[in-house]
């Protein structure tokens, strides 16, 4: 599995272009409750890059960084 550490504009990047090519779901390791909210009702990152929208059947979202270091192979910082 892949995991990308952050919320900021680059990991919001990243992250998108990791779901659209990846075959497998992405760990995305995100501080703030608030932003996870956003992407599960609004389907984008609320506070960066708020254009771009996620097929959030493809992200796996946690604020517990331990659960998505432990799930992943390759990690993103």
């Amino acid at each position: 599995m892949i995991g990308v550490l952050g919320s900021g504009s680059w990991a919001t990047a990243i992250v998108k272009i990791l779901t659209e090519n990846a075959t497998e779901k992405v760990y995305w390791w995100i501080r703030e409750q608030s932003v996870i909210d956003g992407l599960h009702s609004d389907g984008h990152n609320p506070h960066y890059l708020s254009e771009i929208f996620f097929d959030t059947q493809k992200l796996i979202l946690s604020n517990d960084i331990e659960e998505v270091i432990a799930h992943c192979n390759d990690l993103f910082l």
